[in-house]
């Protein structure tokens, strides 16, 4: 809200006080950029003569001209919004290189008319600046100031910039004799305009939507506020506004804020895997191509190396700081997709890169990239940090001569890695004996075991089919067993007897189960329906159960008695799919619970995990308006009414699949991807992801409550306060006690042999 005028503006008291709000903030600044410094650049003849002024920022221009302002956004984006390990359209992008664009967007907002009596009063120089004329080579000196008033910009109308708590803000004020119906903005260049059920105005542009929102017009009688009814109204692409009637001998102030979802830094940063250490440390990785992501002294690597880097990050919930930050990677482009953590707190992170100077070490299995550099081909790297991230402990490629991508993968006690691959290359390096020796067409599937100095192979072999078999995720069980789902476009994708299904349909998710040797198939199921079926998570429950979440495009997919949700939602969105939780029994055999949940729209589930209860906590995208949410819901609306727009999504359902728990969408007003869910000692839930929502939820203590641009990670931790049972003896641990040395009689022993004191 705006504060009462003050004195150094004597103007008479029927005055139309207009402000506009407009965030202009960067964290940090690159050797190409120039930071917002809460400044005007004056125009003295460096630029055409309709520019009063400029405002720079990391990747936005502000045009201060005699007509009103022009927006120059602009951004260095990916072409594909975002990199998705887990995608259902993952067949379509993955063949997709990832191309870097800088790209631009310009708004004029003009009032519509001239006036020649204009006269300009600065405020506050700062800074002075030297200019040269790119058509006469002349040096021009101009100042910067950090206020600026064009009086009568309009008839008894002025017009003055200035900058508040780092805000430039911009006030229309009218005088006695000016005329409200005289501001009227027309906007050029924008993608569409919307005033919603809220007042808002939307102006819609190629990177998202500036939002003029929360119109508020009072007047100051007797020291008390009365609020006049206004509100926006458009005609065509010009802008004005309605207000009731007010008392004529009082100021009128008419204060909208205004807030750009799409601004910040131009770099990109996303985020796709979180885990946790016994100390309760987060350990995060995803990419950036950032010069300034925010790395700590004294780690492997400070400096950005060029593109996109993959990143780690070690995070202290509890002082909410990094504890270390490295970059990792060549000069061209890596991702990290997912971290895991030894006994001894070594970092293993798998990604893909088509950089051929990819730090790797001595002795390493493979120390060179399987390609040409630059022919838009990857490989994929496997490289373990020590706990401290100052250095590489073992780093390797891994691939063939064609395009290889990573996963998932998994350590075992005693540090040799089980990694599930996609691959074109007909080469890939495979051992003797194993299960599948030949790429057999399409994408096939490869899993490789590699030993704990990452010197050698143990086994590496191929699973598929003759067309495309897309792997999401690899489980890994005490004695070495592999399992595997994702999706498979084969006919005749390897399948075992005895199995729930051994025939695609249209596109099936698959079940597979390897050996430890990696020789045989212990059993490999499709599932699904008639539809297009995708696996994208699991996890294995004490007995090897396997519960997997996935999304399908099929009505008639299998579901079982008294499951949560039999009911296939159908809407009419662009991309009609539910999401399921299906839990296998552990021979593949037999479905133990199966069930659809989600709205009428899209629902993607990407990441799934359980608590020592069993119950199934589950989080994912969803553009549905109705996806089912819970009374304590910290969010019970999406953030957008547009298909295609993603809030993010968490559910809780019981151990069965019967009953809803806790549902609740998240995230702001343009689309949020969480990528892991984790659950801590507390059962307090962690989910890291990226959002590009300018209004993403913070909180108070947030380490960073400021929107940085493009795409931000975020982490969110809640707590569900969900009845938990920690050592699984069926009492909950709000009423349990030590099973051993219980209080009430810390000498008693166990009766029934069944781990509960029966005292």
């Amino acid at each position: 809200m705006k504060l009462p005028l003050q004195k150094k503006y004597p103007y008479t008291r029927h005055i139309f006080y207009f402000l506009i709000s407009w965030l202009i903030q960067v964290n940090a600044v690159n050797a190409y950029s120039i930071q917002n410094n809460n400044y005007i650049i004056l125009n003295k003849g460096q630029w055409p003569e309709e520019v009063i002024g400029l405002v720079k920022d990391y990747n936005l221009n502000i045009w201060i001209t005699d007509k009103g302002m022009v927006y120059d956004a602009f951004q260095n984006k990916n072409s594909h919004k975002h990199t998705i390990k887990s995608s259902r359209n993952y067949l379509q992008n993955l063949f997709k290189k990832d191309h870097y664009l800088k790209s631009g967007h310009a708004i004029f907002l003009e009032v519509e008319g001239k006036n020649k009596s204009t006269k300009l009063i600065t405020k506050h120089d700062v800074s002075t600046f030297n200019f040269i004329k790119n058509d006469s080579n002349k040096s021009i000196n101009t100042s910067a100031v950090e206020e600026l008033v064009i009086q009568n910009f309009r008839n008894n109308i002025d017009l003055r910039y200035y900058f508040e708590n780092g805000k430039l803000r911009y006030d229309y004020i009218v005088h006695p004799g000016g005329k409200v119906e005289d501001i009227q903005q027309k906007v050029t260049g924008s993608f569409g305009l919307q005033i919603d059920h809220e007042n808002d105005l939307q102006i819609k542009t190629r990177f998202g939507e500036i939002h003029h929102g929360h119109l508020l017009t009072y007047q100051k009688l007797g020291g008390n506020k009365n609020i006049v009814k206004s509100n926006f109204y458009k005609i065509g692409n010009t802008i004005g506004f309605n207000i009731e009637q007010y008392d004529k001998n009082a100021d009128l102030i008419i204060d909208p804020l205004v807030y750009a979802s799409y601004l910040g830094t131009a770099d990109d940063d996303q985020y796709y895997d979180l885990k946790r250490d016994k100390s309760g440390y987060l350990y995060m990785t995803g990419l950036t191509d950032s010069n300034v992501f925010p790395t700590t002294p004294g780690v492997y690597d400070g400096s950005h190396n060029g593109n996109y880097d993959a990143f780690i990050t070690k995070y202290n919930p509890v002082t909410k700081k990094n504890e270390f930050t490295t970059y990792f990677g060549g000069s061209n482009f890596e991702l990290g997709i997912e971290i895991q953590l030894d006994q001894n707190g070594n970092i293993y992170l798998l990604g893909y890169t088509d950089s051929s100077n990819l730090p790797t070490t001595t002795g390493a299995y493979d120390r060179s990239f399987n390609n040409s550099a630059g022919q838009e081909i990857y490989d994929v790297f496997f490289t373990k940090f020590s706990p401290d991230g100052k250095s590489l402990i073992f780093s390797t490629y891994l691939g063939g001569s064609d395009n290889d991508w990573s996963a998932s993968f998994r350590i075992d006690s005693i540090g040799q890695a089980y990694i599930s691959m996609l691959t074109y290359s007909s080469n890939f390096p495979t051992t003797a004996g194993v299960f599948q020796t030949n790429r057999k067409g399409g994408v096939d599937i490869v899993v490789t075991k590699l030993n704990s100095t990452g010197t050698g192979l143990i086994y590496s072999t191929y699973v598929g089919g003759g067309n495309h078999d897309i792997v999401n995720e690899l489980e890994l069980d005490k004695i070495g067993n592999v399992y595997l789902t994702g999706t498979t476009l084969s006919s005749n994708y390897p399948t075992t007897a005895g199995v729930l299904d051994r025939n695609n349909n249209e596109q099936d998710l698959f079940l597979t189960k390897l050996n430890p040797e990696g020789t045989a198939l212990v059993f490999s199921t499709y599932f699904g329906g008639s539809g297009k079926d995708y696996g994208y998570d699991m996890v294995l429950d004490s007995e090897h159960n396997i519960i997997v979440a996935g999304n399908t495009e099929s009505s008639n997919y299998p579901t079982t008695t008294g499951a949560y949700d039999r009911s296939f939602a159908t809407g009419s969105s662009i991309v009609n799919n539910d999401a399921f939780l299906t839990k296998f029994n552990a021979t593949g055999t037999a479905l133990l619970f199966s069930t659809f949940f989600g709205g009428s729209f899209g629902d993607d589930p990407y990441d799934l995990t359980t608590d020592l209860a069993g119950n199934l906590y589950c989080i994912g995208i969803t553009d549905s308006q109705n996806f089912p949410v819970s009374e304590d819901a910290i969010k019970k609306a999406n953030g957008s009414n547009e298909e295609l727009i993603y809030d993010g999504f968490l559910i809780v359902l019981n151990p069965n699949a019967s009953e809803l728990i806790f549902g609740t969408y998240f995230g702001g007003a343009d689309d949020e991807y969480p990528e892991a869910i984790l659950l801590d000692d507390d059962g307090l839930v962690h989910i890291l992801g990226e959002t590009y929502s300018d209004n993403f939820m913070t909180t108070t203590d947030a380490s960073d409550k400021t929107y940085n641009g493009n795409s931000d990670g975020f982490l969110l931790i809640m707590d569900l306060k969900i009845a938990r049972d920690a050592d699984g003896d069926g009492f909950n641990s709000d009423q349990d006690c030590d099973d051993n040395n219980a209080a009430i009689n810390p000498n008693a022993t166990e009766i029934a042999n069944n781990d509960i004191d029966e005292n």
